[in-house]
């Protein structure tokens, strides 16, 4: 485009006042250089300068250093002290919006101002001790919503040694040691009724936790921990009333042994029963206080059937299906599931023994249903889940194949994840002995032990944030 025409677009643009247009024009034809070039540059700059000022004057800053730094493009070297000048003040009015702004408690608008000067690479020290402050409250309130008070309140008061003029700050202070009084009396009450199973002490304490810590963790997990438990209990409750006549026992020592009658009517079956029979140190309940009940089975051959009085069984379910109906078989840390009577593996009916996989569903006849989990990256215990409404007996929430080693803490790939505990402990069997490992010193049996220790069947476990029970199998 000719100079000349150029040069009418570029002056009407500034009478029109649509001074980002006729920059543009004038950018486009740097190569010129002439007297009416120049004259239009004194120009345009001119009218960007005196429009930056009432951008500043408006406290409109975002608009300010626009055309301050569109004015730097396009003006000559004649007129760099006086963008200097303009520039020097739109820093002071910028340091000193954004300290206004500190004051009065908006944070986030003076760091937004603040980070105007850092992108132009404008170095001040009184915008670097605004950032600083901004930030240690910033950070002051991400952890009290957390619930982590004494960081919190290391963060407000390293920004109050840094401009202790801040008229919130000691009020801020104030305010974060009552809640962090608040949240340990809290969190004591909220691991005693844990403790204790009491699931409607927890949930109000998860809601009088979070009405100080919205986002705090232990509380969010509690509170959707306990609203399950609140449900299991209650139609384990429902189960407990409702067992038909002929799966009352009066002896619990006879109820997984055979009785002598078998034998004589069928010697098959019998001799098929004693070869599955559960030794004494196969299996054992694990009671978890304030998490749940699980029945754990340590054999490398574990058989599935009906709970009635005669089938010696490993996992004994309430429900309509046969005495001895799958068998489990550990080989090479995998488990090997055979049909003894109907099963189904993800739907699909199977003959033969197929290897069972993460997350993949088995069901039996009568409508049993449970979810195979091998979740532990570092464990071979696989985990069975009921995903129907059937249990164990005695009762229990899931069923642990044990292969060496039992992880329980606030990991969620756990075998048992235990939201409310601060570490994780792992039950491991070394030498046909079992013990307990956790990263802090508890006791077994009321005696104070090292970070690990042997354990017995009936043993009583107790930390600083958890405790657990083993129970033999008869």
């Amino acid at each position: 485009m000719a100079w000349g025409k150029r040069q009418n677009l570029v002056n009407r643009a500034i009478v029109e006042g649509d001074l980002d247009v006729a920059a543009e024009h004038l950018k486009q034809d740097r190569a010129r250089q002439s007297l009416s070039k120049r004259r239009i540059q004194r120009r345009l700059t001119a009218a960007l300068l005196q429009r930056a000022e009432q951008a500043i004057s408006l406290g409109n800053l975002a608009l300010a250093w626009k055309d301050l730094s569109t004015a730097t493009d396009i003006a000559s070297s004649s007129d760099s002290d006086l963008i200097s000048r303009q520039k020097n003040q739109l820093v002071e009015m910028t340091i000193e919006s954004a300290d206004s702004l500190l004051m009065a408690g908006k944070v986030t608008h003076a760091v937004q101002l603040i980070d105007q000067l850092g992108k132009r690479q404008i170095m001040d020290w009184r915008a670097d001790r605004i950032l600083n402050v901004s930030r240690h409250l910033q950070q002051a309130d991400k952890l009290a919503a957390i619930g982590k008070f004494d960081d919190s309140i290391n963060q407000l008061q390293a920004a109050h040694n840094l401009l202790p003029e801040l008229p919130f700050i000691e009020l801020r202070l104030v305010a974060a040691r009552q809640r962090k009084t608040q949240i340990e009396k809290l969190n004591a009450d909220l691991k005693s009724a844990a403790l204790k199973c009491q699931w409607g002490e927890v949930s109000q304490c998860c809601q009088k936790i979070l009405a100080i810590a919205p986002k705090h963790e232990i509380a969010l997990g509690a509170q959707r921990h306990c609203a399950a438990r609140m449900q299991r209990k209650t139609s384990a409750g429902l189960r407990a009333t409702q067992i038909p006549d002929r799966m009352r026992i009066t002896d619990s020592n006879s109820f997984f042994q055979v009785s002598d009658k078998t034998g004589s009517s069928n010697t098959a079956e019998s001799g098929a029963l004693a070869k599955d029979r559960v030794a004494s140190d196969d299996s054992f309940l694990l009671w978890v206080d304030g998490v749940g009940g699980y029945l754990v089975c340590t054999g490398k051959v574990n058989t599935m059937g009906q709970a009635v009085a005669q089938a010696s069984i490993s996992i004994p379910i309430q429900g309509d299906l046969r005495r001895r109906h799958a068998r489990l078989e550990t080989v090479g840390g995998q488990h090997l599931l055979q049909p003894l009577g109907s099963v189904l593996v993800d739907g699909e009916l199977i003959e033969s023994p197929v290897e069972v996989k993460h997350q993949q569903t088995i069901g039996f006849d009568g409508g049993v249903k449970l979810k195979y989990t091998q979740s532990h990256p570092l464990s071979k215990t696989a985990r069975l889940d009921f995903v129907s409404r059937h249990r164990t007996q005695p009762w229990s929430d899931a069923v642990l194949l044990a292969s060496q080693s039992i992880i329980l803490g606030p990991n969620r790939d756990n075998h048992v994840y235990c939201p409310m505990w601060r570490f994780d402990l792992m039950l491991f069997e070394r030498n046909g002995k079992w013990f307990c490992r956790t990263n802090e010193s508890f006791e077994i049996d009321d005696q104070t032990v090292d970070k690990e220790g042997e354990i017995q069947f009936d043993s009583r476990i107790v930390g600083e944030d958890f405790s657990l029970t083993l129970e033999r199998v008869v």
